[in-house]
């Protein structure tokens, strides 16, 4: 594995920056009356860090929102279960991704989207079902949070990241995460 370059460290802080920002506002889990008690946007910067910076940024970033999560003492007090499926998130956006665009290589949008459906619902799917396989939940209230909160959380990711993702290409910040040949060649914007 190499090492991640100047572009994708620099990435990797500012939306490990903002994840900590919504964490620590408040932004990032908005509060509802259902079992789960909090619709969560903090995926959002993870799966555009596994989008624009690759997958160990994506690892990264998903990693110091799980253990935010764990120090801010979201219940279960468990790192399997707080920090375990916010490191993966970012990789299963990047893996999503990245085949998506191997398949249609100009769709990069119809990818992002994708992409970022599947990784917010994976991270419901996983922290949810974790919670309730460990006994931390019941595991009728844990399906209810899905139900109620996954499909949402993943629209308003889908909402966000794609204008986030477009700044990005007028940027010239190249959504092909490094390493990877986009159909122009590698590096391409």
């Amino acid at each position: 594995m190499r090492p991640l370059s100047l572009r994708q460290l620099t990435l990797t802080g500012l939306l490990a920056a903002l994840a900590m920002a919504l964490g620590a506002t408040g932004l990032g889990f908005i509060p509802v009356p259902t079992p789960g008690q909090a619709l969560t946007l903090m995926p959002i910067p993870v799966i555009l860090a596994g989008l624009i910076a690759g997958p160990v940024s994506g690892a990264l970033v998903g990693g110091l929102f799980g253990c935010f999560c764990l120090l801010r003492g979201f219940a279960p007090p468990d790192p399997i279960v707080q920090v375990l499926p916010r490191l993966l998130v970012g990789v299963v956006a990047w893996g999503i991704y990245v085949r998506f665009l191997a398949w249609r290589p100009t769709a990069w949008r119809a990818a992002a989207v994708t992409a970022t459906v599947m990784a917010s619902l994976f991270h419901s799917t996983m922290v949810l079902g974790l919670v309730a396989w460990m006994g931390y939940f019941p595991t009728q209230a844990a399906l209810i949070t899905w139900v109620l909160h996954g499909p949402l959380e993943a629209g308003i990711a889908a909402i966000v990241t794609i204008p986030a993702l477009t700044a990005a290409r007028a940027l010239k910040i190249s959504l092909i995460p490094a390493g990877l040949t986009s159909p122009q060649g590698p590096g391409s914007c």
